[in-house]
């Protein structure tokens, strides 16, 4: 059913002019295989644990970037209240809950739909980096919101030591946590609020800019996010 709520928004959303995003052009280079490609990751998240502690005095701390892949197969909504009629009917409406999760990917590795296989397992494993989990709330229209915020949502972002989904899919080592809005509109940047985190983030203020890129052959959500803490 999940995927079908995806699929019915998928060609409106994807129809619109989309936003430049920053850094777009950057991506993880898996054509020298995966050797190559494990190595740029891990030195990612060297940088990425390392970068509060090292840089705690600087007055404007470097920005973090990742996407993630959400894995539709992880999606789940409450029972009520639903949309009662129309071609999304038995869909979420305004106040469904909901929670789901995803894969964290370095940034710019998604594009064009990539990813999420379709059963809802990671298209590339050897670049998890680690784990995103959403909870929250529809609102606007509900499942019928074409513009404008649709959900209000928290989300975790549990990072790994090491890349690989199989051998860290259970033991993430710090996390972030955000809160605000989340617009259905593709390329469009959303402020969130950094609220939480632990290990080098445990003190972490400050802002999390997040964007639909569109969506992934499980018909979950791909996003692309730029961390700013302070």
């Amino acid at each position: 059913m999940m995927q079908n709520l995806f699929l019915l928004i998928h060609d409106s959303l994807l129809s619109r002019k989309r936003t430049s995003l920053p850094y777009h052009n950057v991506r993880v280079d898996r054509s020298r295989g995966c050797h190559s490609a494990t190595f740029h990751v891990r030195l990612f998240l060297v940088l990425l644990l390392l970068l509060p502690a090292t840089i705690a005095h600087a007055g404007n701390r470097k920005p973090v970037h990742f996407d993630v892949a959400e894995s539709g197969t992880k999606f789940s909504f409450d029972e009520a209240p639903i949309i009662e009629d129309g071609p999304t009917a038995g869909f979420p409406a305004y106040g469904n809950a909901f929670i789901t999760q995803g894969y964290i990917y370095p940034y710019a590795t998604l594009l064009n739909g990539n990813g999420v296989n379709p059963d809802g397992s990671p298209e590339f494993p050897e670049l998890v980096i680690g784990e995103w989990t959403c909870r929250g709330y529809f609102i606007g229209d509900g499942a019928n919101t074409a513009t404008g915020p649709w959900v209000i949502t928290t989300q975790l972002y549990d990072f790994y030591t090491e890349p690989g989904y199989e051998a860290n899919k259970q033991s993430g080592a710090v996390n972030l946590v955000s809160e605000g809005y989340e617009r259905a509109d593709v390329g469009v940047l959303d402020k969130r609020s950094i609220t939480g985190g632990t290990g080098p983030f445990k003190r972490a203020r400050g802002e999390v800019n997040q964007a639909l890129l569109g969506f992934n052959a499980s018909g979950g959500v791909n996003l692309r996010f730029v961390v700013k803490t302070r």
